[in-house]
């Protein structure tokens, strides 16, 4: 999963999706994620305002409910929980920390 620009003129310009449906489809592909560089020092999941960066092998709660791991060998971003840190800074604070420039 990751970004790809093919799907955004699919996704802005299709008139049957109302303007939250097209928030929410970008959130979901533009979300970021943690890479093979990853060192797992902890740094992006102790920086996350909104904890949504877990261990590997790590299980996650969303409304209450155990989900299991994402990934089993590196550090994972939970895009559910992912805010981008909008609200908190206007920037990822996860990839700013990133030593090893993992987060993408």
């Amino acid at each position: 999963m990751g970004f790809y620009p093919l799907q955004l003129p699919h996704l802005l310009f299709n008139p049957m999706l109302t303007r939250n449906m097209k928030v929410k489809e970008l959130n979901k592909i533009m979300k970021p994620q943690i890479n093979s560089n990853c060192i797992h020092c902890g740094a992006c999941a102790f920086e996350c305002p909104n904890e949504a960066i877990f261990k590997f092998n790590t299980p996650y709660k969303i409304a209450g409910t155990e989900r299991f791991p994402l990934k089993k060998r590196t550090y994972y971003i939970v895009p559910a929980l992912c805010s981008l840190c909008v609200e908190t800074a206007g920037k990822l604070l996860c990839a700013d920390i990133c030593p090893m420039n993992a987060i993408v």
